[in-house]
């Protein structure tokens, strides 16, 4: 890849790591802090009666003639406890709500990041097709040319009949397989597509190079009909490779 697209690359994936470490910080932050809420929500249960304790110890003062204004030490430190643990509880149920906030934000950052750094990455893969585009442009040229040349053999006059008209020569029944030769190969029936495995090959490229971008790849093998494994033996047409009738769709591609 060119030195431009390999630090774009870079760049996009160091901004994806910090911001997934920011996020798992932030998930471990929201953990405790929920558990900090529960722990508050269970302390303050235990004072759930507390009020109806203060309510009786009043009547009995009552009963007894005695003064409500100044509460027992139990009651007090009870009452102070319970205090500490509402606080806490709100204390906690603010703090998640603002990590809850904070992740939302972040998580949404990080969305735009990775799909920057897949654009990157894709433009690797774009810099890898263009080299082969430009092999192919020549071939297919030189393809040109030699169809041409060999179109021009073929209508090569001569008086070969008996009339003594000319007639064309014609090309051998190579030469006429060569130049009318589809772009397709011949694949055993029912093998899987192999233009969907290919593009499974460059997929776990760009995989590779969003994770890695110093991870040095190549552009994936062509498959041929010789490249497909059968599940069991037999023989395909006019190939001479083994392959089962009975068995649809039982080919697979070797892993090259």
């Amino acid at each position: 890849m060119s030195e431009g697209t390999r630090a774009a690359l870079k760049a996009a994936a160091k901004k994806v790591f910090a911001l997934e470490n920011q996020i798992e910080t932030l998930e471990a932050a929201a953990e405790r802090a929920e558990s900090a809420s529960a722990e508050a929500s269970t302390e303050l249960e235990n004072y759930a009666e507390l009020e109806k304790e203060i309510t009786r110890w009043r009547v009995n003062q009552l009963k007894k003639g005695g003064g409500t204004k100044v509460l027992p030490d139990d009651l007090k430190a009870r009452i102070n406890a319970k205090r500490t643990a509402a606080d806490e509880l709100e204390q906690s149920q603010s703090t998640s709500e603002a990590i809850a906030e904070e992740l939302k934000d972040v998580r949404a950052r990080l969305r735009i990041v990775a799909r920057d750094r897949t654009k990157c990455a894709i433009a690797v893969l774009h810099e890898m097709g263009d080299l082969l585009a430009d092999e192919l442009r020549t071939i297919n040229t030189r393809r040109a040319e030699l169809i041409q040349i060999l179109q021009g053999l073929s209508e090569v006059k001569v008086p070969l009949s008996v009339s003594g008209h000319p007639v064309a020569i014609g090309v051998s029944a190579a030469t006429y397989e060569a130049i009318n030769m589809g772009n397709a190969f011949a694949f055993p029936p029912n093998a899987p597509d192999p233009v969907d495995e290919v593009t499974k090959r460059w997929t776990c490229r760009l995989d590779a190079i969003c994770a890695d971008p110093d991870a040095v790849i190549a552009a994936p093998k062509h498959l041929l009909p010789s490249h497909y494994v059968p599940g069991s033996l037999g023989k395909f047409q006019g190939s001479g490779l083994p392959f089962s009738a009975g068995t649809p769709g039982n080919w697979v591609p070797e892993q090259i």
